[in-house]
């Protein structure tokens, strides 16, 4: 198992893990920024909160047709995340590591990549941007129901429900 050395160690790609990568490799100091899922570079806001939902809106406001407003969404989702991983990959000091991370120390994290492939990372300082996701209250059938549906879910739909 391949054993990285670094400074920074970044878990998370949303928006305050993505600035600070950038402060510290603008400021000389090299930076592994871990992210879990390709689809969240630049995190909940681009990808799945503030933007495309704001773009939808719009769109609907405008008569576009749903079918539309979904595939403009989706090409302007995946415009942004692409731009917000080149902000960081494209950095000299920076680099960008695809997989799920969990500690194995107070300075080492373990990585699995999505193809299985395990790395630890040994850091400095290691900061934790990895958000949150929507808490389900324990309703009895709640999370068995096919109504129900959190935003995130809502934002990936590509028909009306």
């Amino acid at each position: 198992m391949e054993t990285v050395k670094v400074k920074n160690l970044i878990i998370g790609f949303g928006k305050a893990g993505k600035t600070l990568a950038k402060f510290l490799a603008s400021h000389d100091e090299e930076v592994v920024v871990v992210e879990q899922s390709p689809q969240m570079y630049g995190g909940t806001c681009i990808n799945v909160g503030c933007i495309p939902s704001k773009s939808l809106i719009v769109n609907g406001q405008k008569g576009m047709t749903f079918t539309d407003a979904i595939r403009q969404k989706h090409q302007l989702t995946k415009k942004l995340n692409g731009k917000n991983y080149h902000m960081i990959a494209d950095e000299n000091l920076a680099r960008v590591v695809d997989g799920k991370a969990h500690f194995v120390s107070n300075h080492q994290v373990e990585v699995v990549s999505p193809d299985g492939l395990r790395q630890t990372i040994e850091s400095e300082r290691i900061f934790i941007n990895t958000g949150s996701k929507a808490l389900i209250p324990e309703i009895e059938g709640l999370k068995e129901s096919k109504q129900l549906m959190t935003s995130t879910e809502i934002m990936d739909l590509d028909a009306l429900p």
